[in-house]
């Protein structure tokens, strides 16, 4: 009797850590796999978004230099990048860099640095039309004729009319 009592709790005790392992290896296995993932992107993202904000301030100043050609300022920019990244413990891979480089000089150009190149020809400029761009609003007195107001609410005098 004693055995059939040791056998049947042998048999239960098997099937518990058989359930257990099959719990693991089907529900927390891949929950703890992917939490892990994420945890990985989410330290690329921050080291790429770092490395963008570092490019801004290195394509600046490359971009306006007038005794570069464009190849040697993107070499520069690109070698300026890997060392500020290598100082504070950030690897990221050459074509990711090159990629934020990039992307930190079409930021710079979309924001209004580098609209025009120098004029080297010598040709007059008379031809051409001026745009001035200015920041002070001594003349429109804050008001911008290209701001759309809000817009009518049709149900402003429904409660009115009752």
């Amino acid at each position: 009797m004693e055995q059939q009592i040791n056998q049947l709790l042998q048999t239960f005790l098997w099937l518990v850590i058989t359930s257990l392992a099959g719990f693991l290896t089907h529900k927390v296995w891949p929950m703890l796999t992917n939490k892990l993932k994420s945890q990985h992107n989410a330290k690329i993202i921050q080291a790429e978004d770092m490395a963008l904000n570092f490019a801004k301030n290195i394509v600046a100043p490359l971009a306006v230099d007038a005794t570069l050609g464009n190849a040697t300022k993107r070499k520069m920019a690109v070698q300026k990048l890997v060392a500020k990244l290598y100082s504070v413990g950030i690897e990221l891979p050459e074509a990711s860099v090159l990629a934020i480089v990039e992307r930190a000089y079409q930021l710079y150009k979309a924001n209004g640095g580098d609209i025009h190149k120098l004029d080297t020809t010598g040709q007059s400029n008379s031809n051409q039309q001026v745009v001035r761009v200015t920041t002070d609003d001594s003349n429109n007195q804050g008001q911008n004729s290209n701001v759309q107001g809000a817009p009518a609410n049709p149900y402003e005098h429904q409660g009115s009319e009752k």
